[in-house]
């Protein structure tokens, strides 16, 4: 018998316009890069350095050539990160823990501060908006640019659900 570990995370994304009101949802699916998984199976079964705080990040469409699993936060030639939102700070994502499954309960919100458009998501273990430290877990991409206007709201929920079996 052969046992496997299956982790998939995924965002639900809904874009809002100034008033509250829905102009558009998505779930899209992560990649999850190379480094965060040498940093996982380090921090289970070895010494690593657990990482208690994770932050929702913004890809931008300017510029944009492709996301890969090579990618970390400080060395991401396809993406750059978009910090058109009022927020001071990437906006932290606090999940809750239970039954293989890892989802915030407090949704995560962006504010634009500018016109932009947006070509995906990241998770990192940073908060410093614009930042390139810290451990770069995941990617995901929307299946369109979603163009986002002064004072729109990005409001977002993940979920990392880890399942084993044969």
């Amino acid at each position: 018998m052969q046992a496997k570990l299956d982790l998939k995370g995924y965002w639900i994304a809904d874009g809002l316009d100034a008033q509250g009101h829905l102009l558009w949802q998505e779930a899209i699916y992560n990649d999850v890069v190379s480094a965060a998984l040498t940093d996982l199976l380090s921090v289970y079964f070895a010494s690593g350095t657990q990482k208690p705080s994770w932050y929702a990040g913004l890809i931008d469409n300017a510029a944009y050539t492709g996301v890969a699993l090579a990618d970390t936060i400080s060395s991401h030639a396809g993406w750059a990160e978009s910090t058109a939102y009022s927020e001071s700070t990437r906006p932290q994502w606090t999940p809750t823990v239970s039954g293989g499954l890892a989802s915030n309960a407090t949704v995560i919100l962006f504010t634009m501060s500018a016109a932009t458009s947006l070509r995906g998501l990241f998770l990192v273990s940073n908060s410093t908006k614009g930042g390139s430290t810290g451990t770069l877990w995941s990617t995901a991409l929307f299946t369109t640019v979603r163009a986002m206007l002064t004072l729109q709201t990005l409001r977002l929920t993940y979920r990392l659900r880890a399942a084993g079996g044969g």
